[in-house]
């Protein structure tokens, strides 16, 4: 069995994320992990993400302006 390529979604609980994270938990359910890149991963748009991708999905607390952030985020993504 191939690993499962891990992806990072920034934006993900806005209109434009959230359905990129919904197609890659969809295409191919095997094949990807999804990690979600939010300020909140207690707001209920993260929540009800996470809850969707079950195993599959995770949350990366971050602000897109803290390089720091993000690059702790990106740690594993392929």
């Amino acid at each position: 069995m191939q690993k499962q390529k891990t992806f990072l979604v920034i934006g993900a609980t806005g209109a434009m994320g959230r359905a990129v994270v919904e197609q890659l938990l969809t295409q191919a359910p095997d094949a990807f992990r999804v990690r979600i890149y939010t300020r909140d991963p207690t707001s209920p748009q993260a929540l009800r993400l996470l809850a969707q991708g079950g195993p599959r999905i995770e949350a990366a607390r971050g602000d897109i302006g803290s390089g720091d952030q993000l690059a702790a985020a990106l740690q594993g993504v392929d």
